[in-house]
């Protein structure tokens, strides 16, 4: 049987992402978007945005650098590989 990326996850990974998904809820709102807005202009559907908001790993890195873009966050994803 294959293992799913959150069968072997550390907790501490785990809770990083749910942590970023919920900043990224925080950021939304302070912009006055919707979560409509929100999964239209990152160019997916309502569902998998509330999925990035949850902290999602099954999600692709690109929606959240997508997503990042989208309210104006994008140099951040960019910075984390060059440390």
């Amino acid at each position: 049987m294959k293992s799913s990326v959150q069968d072997v996850m550390p907790a501490k990974v785990r809770r990083s992402l749910s942590k970023f998904g919920g900043d990224l809820a925080v950021a939304r709102r302070k912009r006055s978007l919707t979560i409509a807005m929100m999964a239209e202009r990152a160019g997916v559907a309502t569902s998998t945005y509330l999925r990035v908001e949850k902290g999602d790993p099954t999600v692709a890195m690109g929606v959240y650098a997508m997503v990042l873009f989208v309210l104006g966050l994008g140099a951040p994803l960019g910075e984390v590989a060059g440390r």
